[in-house]
């Protein structure tokens, strides 16, 4: 691979076979399918951007919204505008919302319901595409996200999210 942010004078890099970026459960079954041996670093859509940046990743699963165009991926947007051998792939579409307990038992119906003091708001890493989504809707609701009873720890996955609600330790 050329080192992608060198311009003329680049030089070959040795790029690990590593994927990053974003979880995605899809992405993840065809890699382990494929025989590729690539392995998976799964760390949020801006540690997917960091490690492709810094030629630790050769591919990154990323999902990462402009709050100004609320378009994704835009390469200017994420800092990838510089690469030249950048190629993008649309590989699926994403559908996010509030992830609640079962039976909604605090009947959270929207963003709003989040402000409520007696309610602790698990959440992602600062870097991770939900997270990002999660701060660009709290500011076009007017949601001050300071305000809000936060988690002390960021859950690193989807999976560890999930299971910390499940289990009631965050909600």
């Amino acid at each position: 691979m050329l080192s992608h942010l060198d311009g003329e004078q680049a030089q070959r890099l040795s790029v690990p076979l590593v994927v990053a970026g974003s979880q995605d459960p899809l992405l993840e079954w065809a890699i382990r399918e494929s025989g590729s041996d690539l392995a998976m670093l799964c760390q949020g859509s801006g540690d997917g951007v960091r490690r492709l940046l810094d030629g630790k990743a050769m591919l990154a699963g990323i999902h990462l919204l402009d709050p100004d165009t609320q378009r994704y991926n835009e390469p200017s947007a994420i800092g990838l505008s510089g690469m030249r051998d950048l190629l993008m792939v649309h590989w699926a579409k994403r559908r996010q919302g509030l992830l609640l307990p079962g039976n909604n038992p605090l009947n959270i119906m929207g963003l709003s319901d989040l402000q409520r003091p007696h309610i602790r708001v698990a959440h992602r890493q600062p870097d991770a595409g939900a997270a990002r989504l999660l701060s660009c809707l709290l500011q076009q609701a007017g949601i001050d996200s300071s305000a809000l009873n936060w988690a002390p720890h960021a859950s690193l996955s989807e999976d560890d999210l999930a299971l910390s609600i499940s289990q009631g330790r965050r909600m």
